[in-house]
């Protein structure tokens, strides 16, 4: 863990870093078990409850974060601890839904489970390559990182890492839409419904334009008292100017992604897993951190060259998804027009 936090830019709070990592780390299965029961209720268009242990989740988590954190006088070592155990409290509220009330469609007992070999190797072939999606965020995360360490030290990454999480809330109703997305194109291309993939799939597209170009506006508004969310005590003061500042860049990556992420959405829908992966390795390390080194270093433009080279990298990643999605709902549309439209009823 040690290398990677260095890699990450952890600086001087490498301590609190590897502290925090080790508990959560450890108790990483609480959170994976806690998303698989959470996809579960998805799957079956139930939102709702699908939403509600992660309302819970973060409710708890406010509550025991200073309990843990001060009153128990366990620091960084208390927020972690609060955070494992709210996540296991969402996994209490699921368990007993589907265990104890057996309130559900799909009866997951072990009585039920039969091994399939294809089935497993299609859920792979979508499952594999949406790992990997993840696991090429937090590589670009390090990416980008390292730059700024070197170009402006840990401070800039403290202040990037504050304004991220605004544009990661902000990238909250997006994934929304796109989870809803994902589930209606399934459900389209697999009754071979051409018309309903197009039109979910530009309605998504549409619906996120509109959405991140309102938040954006609002990231620009109050970007001064959002800063000081993260900059209240004297010892993060100077951090807020350059929160607020970044907080006003990134509100332009807010607009720069809902296609990108609709079309990676879209292809996971439809079974097209290693196409969702193309789409974000294309985005994320290729565009994102090649024109970010570009502009920033090749260039000479430093910080504003690293921030610049991520928002444009996203957007074209993205019309690159947006062009390759269209193309392959216009090729599904003359597919199903011959294979089903075509044939005389009987």
């Amino acid at each position: 863990m040690k290398p990677i936090l260095i890699l990450m830019g952890a600086g001087k709070t490498m301590t609190y870093a590897y502290r925090y990592g080790n508990i959560v780390f450890g108790f990483l299965i609480v959170f994976v078990f806690s998303a698989v029961l959470s996809a579960v209720f998805r799957s079956e268009g139930d939102m709702k409850r699908a939403v509600i242990p992660i309302a819970a989740t973060s409710i708890l988590n406010i509550i025991l974060d200073p309990i843990f954190i001060y009153q128990l006088n366990m620091g960084i070592e208390g927020a972690a601890v609060a955070t494992v155990i709210s996540s296991a409290a969402s996994i209490l509220i699921m368990a007993c839904w589907i265990w104890i009330k057996k309130d559900l469609f799909l009866d997951l007992s072990p009585k039920n489970f039969k091994y399939d070999s294809q089935m497993m190797k299609d859920t792979l072939h979508v499952a594999i390559p949406s790992t990997l999606e993840n696991i090429i965020f937090s590589t670009l995360a390090v990416i980008v990182n390292t730059m700024l360490v070197i170009v402006a030290g840990t401070d800039a990454v403290a202040a990037y890492t504050a304004a991220m999480r605004i544009v990661q809330m902000c990238m909250i109703p997006m994934m929304g839409i796109g989870t809803a997305l994902l589930t209606i194109s399934g459900v389209a291309y697999g009754a071979h419904n051409y018309k309903n993939l197009k039109t979910g799939y530009n309605y998504a597209v549409k619906q996120g334009f509109i959405i991140s170009i309102v938040l954006a506006i609002l990231m620009i508004l109050f970007c001064n008292q959002i800063s000081s969310i993260f900059a209240y005590t004297s010892a993060s003061a100077s951090l807020g100017p350059q929160i607020a500042y970044l907080i006003r860049i990134l509100s332009l990556f807010v607009v720069a992604i809902p296609h990108g992420i609709m079309s990676s959405m879209m292809f996971q829908g439809v079974g097209q897993g290693p196409k969702a992966l193309n789409i974000t390795l294309l985005r994320s390390l290729a565009f994102e951190s090649i024109f970010a080194f570009l502009f920033g270093f090749i260039l000479n433009f430093g910080l504003i060259g690293i921030y610049a080279g991520i928002i444009l990298g996203c957007f074209l990643g993205g019309t690159v998804g947006f062009i390759w999605s269209k193309l392959f709902i216009d090729k599904f549309e003359v597919e199903s027009k011959d294979r089903y439209e075509s044939v005389p009823a009987k």
